[in-house]
């Protein structure tokens, strides 16, 4: 496996943070000046979202699939920066 970290754009982050605000995954988050703290309750809507998206299955839109493709490229990115940090 590649030791180089995975990289995703800013633009794709904040995609990815407007997917899971529109769909209501962030509505119970109280943002923190900790960073790090932040990504970790950003990667437990990530996984929120994930698993209804798998629920979902076939019954998803073109447009449902691209956007999981992205939260899970974002959910992996968390992954790596919250391994590396604890």
């Amino acid at each position: 496996m590649n030791d180089e970290p995975m990289r995703i754009s800013e633009k794709g982050m904040a995609l990815a943070v407007e997917i899971l605000a529109q769909q209501g995954y962030l509505d119970e988050m109280e943002p923190s000046d900790n960073f790090v703290e932040n990504f970790i309750k950003i990667k437990a809507a990530c996984d929120k979202y994930i698993e209804a998206s798998i629920a979902k299955g076939d019954t998803r839109s073109h447009e449902e699939c691209r956007d999981a493709i992205m939260i899970g490229y974002f959910h992996a990115y968390l992954q790596d920066v919250t391994r590396n940090v604890n």
